[in-house]
């Protein structure tokens, strides 16, 4: 049996009751509390000043719930204790071998495998780990415990999530009506029945994001007839708000007592089962003139078509063949530091949609304020300035950074993009940080 338990340790003493104040350790904050729907609080005497709320608490083979006992209690909070006083006794910067060879000399042999998270100053002085995790195993029983301490951390960084949807029809199975019967069941949904819908999902739960996001339904007998269809989604964990995800769920929705009509959901529903995207590459690795003092890095706009198509096969062999690049690669050059950017399409993508170009016919690479800009059409105008945040972030910030709203970490492999839905299409641009880049 392997069980799993994710959590966040709170320290009275760390609380920081300022308004709209939190404590970078120990102190957990509102929307931290939203990451799971039915989280269960644990303390004990030994320790006052603390307590754990814990995320989940899973027997990976069973997926069940179970209750920590005491003995997993007390090696949590005992281990919790001890990284909170290492700081008085020890100046940063720590060893961290040292560091873990401390707890593990005092646990002794109650847990295995500490290890710790990087290192974050607190105060003048005192660095603490975001997080720690330890193994126990007792007889058969194998327990991972994961303990965050850092609330920027833990929003950013845990991985569990819950998503429940609401879809446009309260019976999915009125899709199957003819056509017109259909519009007359989608215009019978008024805002604020959809809202109540939404309400009664989420229930007494607090949630992280609440999202409203349209699929078109298409005429089955004609596909060239189409209307625009309104999806709640409810979503417990910041790893949850990504397309990916939630196009998963939707999908185990429709398909939780429909799973041999596939083929007929996904006529009706393309863009909710096709994973229609682009992997948006700026070659960060090519420079034409280096920072100089306060004037930025500047991007070459120039590559010949070999290297190019070897840098692309050379990094996503695991993902594309020799033909696709060679037949769907598109290079653009673009006005943002000069940079060039090759973007390849998704393999799911639809015929109509897998070169960039179908999509911004009328692209030109030119600045936002040249009057030029004003004559591409709205849609290219609106993607250009959704990439160019994009850009920016991508190449400003790492994986432990937020992200504004509208934008998302999304990993595909072991390489991480930021990522930003645009007219039912995933739009995935690299981090400058990435190991290829480097």
């Amino acid at each position: 049996m392997a069980l799993v338990v994710k959590g966040f340790i709170n320290d009275s003493s760390f609380i920081d009751n300022n308004p709209n104040v939190i404590s970078k350790f120990f102190e957990l904050s509102d929307k931290g509390h939203t990451y799971a729907r039915d989280t269960k609080q644990y303390a004990i005497d030994t320790y006052p000043k603390l307590d754990l709320t814990v995320f989940k608490a899973h027997d990976t083979y069973s997926n069940e719930e179970f209750k920590l006992d005491n003995s997993l209690l007390a090696d949590i909070f005992k281990l919790t204790d001890l990284i909170k006083t290492y700081p008085i006794n020890n100046i940063y910067p720590y060893n961290k071998i040292n560091f873990i060879n401390y707890l593990q000399v005092s646990m002794g042999n109650s847990v295995l495998s500490i290890n710790l998270g990087d290192f974050t100053q607190h105060t003048a002085g005192a660095y603490y780990p975001n997080w720690f995790s330890f193994l126990t195993i007792t007889g058969e029983e194998n327990t991972e415990v994961k303990i965050y301490i850092n609330n920027e951390d833990f929003l950013n960084n845990y991985d569990e999530y819950e998503i429940l949807v609401v879809p446009a029809l309260p019976n999915i199975n009125d899709f199957n009506n003819y056509y017109t019967d259909v519009l007359i069941k989608l215009e019978e949904q008024t805002y604020t029945l959809f809202n109540e819908r939404i309400e009664v999902t989420k229930g007494i739960y607090p949630n992280t994001h609440t999202r409203i996001i349209e699929f078109d339904f298409y005429n089955r007998f004609n596909p060239t007839i189409k209307t625009k269809t309104y999806w709640g989604i409810v979503i417990y964990g910041e790893a949850g708000n990504d397309i990916d995800y939630i196009k998963d769920a939707i999908e185990e929705y429709i398909l939780r007592d429909n799973e041999n009509a596939r083929g007929l959901w996904e006529q009706m529903f393309p863009d909710i089962f096709r994973r229609t995207e682009f992997i948006l590459l700026p070659l960060w690795h090519k420079i034409a003139i280096n920072n100089l003092g306060t004037l930025s890095t500047l991007y070459s706009s120039m590559i010949s078509t070999k290297e190019i198509s070897d840098f692309i096969y050379n990094e996503f062999t695991d993902i594309y063949s020799e033909s696709v690049i060679y037949n769907k690669l598109v290079i653009f050059p673009y006005d943002y530091k000069a940079i060039t950017i090759a973007a390849i399409p998704g393999t799911l993508n639809t015929i109509n949609r897998d070169e960039l170009f179908e999509i911004f016919n009328d692209y030109i690479p030119v600045n936002t304020s040249s009057l030029d800009f004003m004559r591409m059409t709205e849609l290219t105008r609106n993607w250009l300035i959704k990439f160019e945040q994009a850009l920016s972030l991508a190449e400003t910030l790492n994986r432990f950074t937020s992200l504004p709203t509208g934008f998302r970490r999304v990993i595909r492999g072991n390489r991480n993009y930021v990522g930003f839905y645009y007219n039912n299409i995933n739009y995935l641009t690299a981090y400058r940080y990435n190991t290829m880049y480097d």
